[in-house]
């Protein structure tokens, strides 16, 4: 019967066949492993890859975060060291600015007239050293002892005096004022002894 020698025959298949059919069975279910495989690994792909990026944006934000507080410091330094220095050239051209001491006493007329009178008796001290010596003394304090019982310092402005006089010895000035560069200040001259000129 054809049916039955169909059936026989399937039933009856050669080594060969079996090995087909088997190799065939084999071969979806590798298929559908690999189909598995490829499906997880592509899923371990994408998690590795959103790990990865989470990760790449993790250190970009903390690169980020360093170089703007660098960044921070340094204009924090920056504005830090250009207050300090305008404070001082600012302190230097006017040191009313900031209530210097020395600056007020330039206006207080009792301190401006006590410095006038020390800075007359050093005067007269110059003039009878000159006339002794033949020329002025090169500071200040070659006038003490005796010329000059003591030299004070000025009552008003810095505490220190300012002493010049001309290389030929013709002429000399000494003043009294505030700041580095004694402004403002009273001075007077050899010229005109007891007149003391502003320089404001």
């Amino acid at each position: 019967m054809p049916g039955m020698w169909n059936g026989a025959h399937l039933s009856r298949e050669s080594p060969l066949a079996l090995a087909a059919r088997h190799s065939w069975f084999s071969g979806i279910r590798i298929a559908n492993a690999v189909g598995c495989c490829s499906c997880s690994s592509s899923n371990s792909v994408r998690y590795c890859r959103s790990t990865l990026i989470c990760t790449e944006l993790e250190e970009f934000e903390e690169t980020s975060m360093k170089s703007t507080r660098r960044k921070l410091a340094m204009l924090l330094v920056l504005l830090c060291g250009g207050t300090i220095i305008s404070i001082i050239f600012i302190r230097w051209i006017d040191p009313s600015l900031y209530g210097d001491s020395n600056y007020r006493s330039m206006f207080d007329s009792s301190l401006v007239d006590q410095a006038k009178r020390d800075g007359d008796a050093i005067m007269q001290a110059i003039g009878s050293y000159r006339a002794q010596q033949g020329k002025y003394p090169t500071s200040l304090e070659e006038l003490v002892p005796r010329y000059l019982t003591q030299l004070l310092k000025p009552a008003a402005g810095n505490d220190r005096w300012a002493y010049w006089y001309s290389s030929d010895q013709a002429r000399c000035e000494l003043k009294f004022g505030t700041g580095p560069s004694y402004y403002p200040c009273w001075y007077v001259r050899s010229e005109k002894p007891g007149v003391w000129n502003a320089d404001f």
